[in-house]
């Protein structure tokens, strides 16, 4: 019996010391062989024993280092002939799509906004630039390149929030040079100072989230020193305050929209333009449920992927969205420079002056609201007493004589 143990001993030692893994590994698959039905040189078996494997993790997870057991899973996999998991393509070429949109949709708002420059012009463009952006398996990676990465995600994760509070910035400060209703505006400026709040809160709490800040990226291996917060629950609540502040967003012009004195077919195409914002928040809803596994993951390297390009996909398309009146308006540009589509000099959005109109005549300012979004029909908005704004619409004349 002795003589057996030794020789089991011996051939463990063999297999495990081919595939370089450590000592204490070594020792836990030994206790794990022996009390199972697998031989030591039967390398199929011991791969094939979910029940073995599960003891010998657990054992190892107890008795080793955090880089002593991603060492030996490496070594187990490479003895078990697992091929190594690589989805670190995914989050490059997401990046490059989404973001190559967005830097698109924001040149195009800069050039047409360029004569009448305002408030969400800014924060389109600082939702951009504070969103400039890895998946294999933890256990694959050299160590300095983990620490590197849990560094890299760290800083994403400081633009992230600061990307979708500029974002938001963005719409409301458009909403107030859009609809004078006291109504709209009293909610429009509540929601600017949540937003302002939601951003100073979140954007502090993943900046020192751990402390010392190094920690942050240095308490993967467990030989470093500080506290942190549950980010788990952090994350969760970031992204639940996110949803319900895209919604509320989103929402908040939706009813005046609807009650505009304008054909379907247009109402449609606004409540569509300002609708496409429902997508984020679909976005942001999809990650959170991916963020949920954050807290919990042993392999962060591969398995917060999704949640690294959901992010990706929420920012750049908030600022595509918050660029669409722009890019409608260099469509009809280009629409009628090709085509020789109707262009009448009351579409021209761009100037406060209509064209074509004898010196006698007041100049005519034209409505944000047109200049932003609608383009094709005159609108002027009036006040007629302090609770009530009307409305009136009407399309323009061919000529006037």
């Amino acid at each position: 019996m002795f003589l057996a143990r030794i020789l089991s001993l011996w051939a463990v030692v063999t297999v495990v010391a081919s595939q370089e893994m450590p000592s204490c590994a070594a020792s836990c698959m030994e206790k794990g062989i022996v009390d199972s039905s697998c031989s030591p040189t039967d390398t199929r078996c011991i791969c094939e024993d979910p029940a073995l494997l599960e003891n010998i993790s657990g054992c190892i997870l107890g008795a080793c280092t955090v880089k002593e057991a991603l060492t030996s899973q490496n070594a187990s996999n490479t003895m078990c002939g697992v091929e190594p998991r690589d989805i670190s393509h995914i989050t490059p070429i997401v990046t490059s799509v989404f973001m190559s949109l967005a830097i698109a949709a924001t040149v195009v708002r800069c050039w047409e906004s360029r004569r009448h420059f305002g408030p969400e012009d800014v924060f389109a463009i600082l939702a951009l630039v504070w969103h400039h952006g890895y998946g294999k398996d933890i256990w694959t990676l050299p160590f300095d390149n983990i620490t590197r990465i849990v560094k890299f995600t760290w800083i994403l994760q400081l633009c992230y929030t600061p990307a979708l509070a500029s974002t938001k910035m963005a719409f409301l400060c458009l909403y107030l040079r859009l609809f004078p209703s006291e109504g709209i505006r009293r909610a429009n400026w509540v929601l600017i100072a949540i937003n302002i709040v939601y951003f100073f809160v979140f954007t502090f709490g993943i900046a020192f989230n751990c402390l010392p800040v190094t920690y942050i990226w240095n308490k993967w291996h467990g030989e470093a020193k500080g506290s942190c917060l549950n980010f788990n629950i952090f994350g969760i609540c970031n992204a639940a305050v996110n949803i319900a502040l895209d919604l509320a967003v989103i929402g908040l012009p939706l009813h005046k929209i609807a009650g505009l004195s304008v054909s379907w077919s247009r109402k449609i195409m606004l409540l569509w333009m300002f609708g496409l914002g429902f997508f984020i928040t679909i976005v942001s809803i999809l990650r959170l449920r991916v963020v949920i596994t954050y807290g919990t993951t042993t392999n962060a390297t591969y398995d917060t992927v999704p949640t690294s390009y959901w992010s990706i996909i929420e920012c750049f398309t908030g600022i595509v969205c918050i660029n669409l009146p722009p890019i409608r308006r260099l469509y009809r540009k280009i629409a009628h420079l090709c085509f020789g589509s109707p262009y009448t000099e009351e579409e021209q959005l761009y100037r406060d002056i209509t064209p074509g109109r004898s010196s006698s005549r007041r100049r005519r300012r034209r409505s944000p609201l047109e200049l932003s979004v609608l383009g094709t029909i005159d609108t002027t908005i009036r006040r007629e007493s302090p609770d009530r704004d009307t409305e009136y619409l009407k399309r323009p004349a061919a000529r006037e004589r």
